[in-house]
C-alpha cells in the first residue's frame, strides 16, 4: 500500500505544476506577456511557444525578451533559415542592423532565398556598409522584380560603390526600375535626358516623357 500511496501523493503534487504550465502556454498564445515568460521558463525547448513568446514580446516592447527567445530558437534549430531569418528581421526592426548581419548570412548560406530575406540582407549589408554584398542583395532581388533593388543598383553603378562605376549599367538600372514603377527612377531619368547627364546627350523629347510618366505615378 505504501507505494500507490506515494504515487498518489506526487500527481498531486506534479498535477498542479503541469496544469499550470499549459495554462501560462495558452495565455501566451492568447498575447499574455507574463504566462510568455513563465511558459518559457517551464518548456525552454518549445520552438513553437519561443516562437510566439518574440512576438508578443516584440509587440509590448519586450525588445531583450524577444530577441533572446528568437536567439534561442536560431541555438534549437541551426539548420533552418526561417529561425535566422525571423532573427535577423526582429533585429532590423529594432534599427540593430549590424546585428542582424550574421543572422541574415546565415540565412542566405542555408538557401533562403524569398524576396523578404533579400531585402532585409540589403537593409543590413547598407548599414553595415558591406557594399559588395549589398551588390549581389540587390541583383538576386532585382531578378525577382524587386524596383527598390533596382534604383539601387543604379545608384551603386553610377558611383562604383561595391562595384566597378559604370554608367551604361547605371542607366540600365534605371530604366529597369522606371518600368518596374519607380517614381524616383523616372524623375532620375527625367533629370538625365533634361540635363545631359551621364555621359547622355540633351533630350527634351525623352526627358519630357519620363516627367509625364512620373507625375502620373505620383498623381500629379
Amino acid at each position: 500500500m505504501r507505494i500507490p500511496a506515494l504515487l498518489l501523493a506526487l500527481a498531486a503534487v506534479a498535477a498542479p505544476s503541469a496544469f499550470a504550465a499549459e495554462d501560462d502556454r495558452s495565455k501566451c498564445f492568447a498575447g499574455s506577456v507574463r504566462a510568455c515568460s513563465a511558459a518559457v521558463e517551464a518548456a525552454p525547448e518549445d520552438i513553437a511557444l519561443r516562437r510566439r513568446a518574440a512576438k508578443v514580446f516584440l509587440g509590448e516592447r519586450w525588445d531583450d525578451d524577444a530577441v533572446v527567445n528568437l536567439m534561442a530558437v536560431a541555438r534549437l534549430r541551426p539548420d533552418d533559415p526561417t529561425a535566422h531569418g525571423d532573427l535577423a528581421a526582429a533585429l532590423a526592426t529594432l534599427n540593430r542592423f549590424t546585428e542582424a548581419v550574421a543572422p541574415v548570412e546565415r540565412a542566405l548560406a542555408l538557401g533562403a532565398d524569398d524576396l523578404e530575406t533579400l531585402q532585409l540582407a540589403a537593409i543590413a549589408f547598407r548599414a553595415g556598409k558591406r557594399w559588395s554584398d549589398l551588390v549581389r542583395a540587390d541583383l538576386r532581388a532585382a531578378a525577382k522584380g524587386d524596383r527598390l533593388a533596382m534604383y539601387e543598383l543604379a545608384e551603386l553603378y553610377e558611383t562604383g560603390t561595391g562595384v566597378a562605376a559604370d554608367l551604361g549599367t547605371a542607366y540600365d538600372w534605371l530604366a529597369r526600375a522606371a518600368g518596374a514603377g519607380h517614381i524616383g527612377a523616372m524623375d532620375r531619368l527625367a533629370e538625365i535626358h533634361r540635363e545631359g547627364l551621364m555621359g547622355r546627350p540633351k533630350d527634351p523629347a525623352l526627358a519630357a516623357f519620363w516627367q509625364k510618366k512620373a507625375d502620373d505615378a505620383d498623381g500629379n
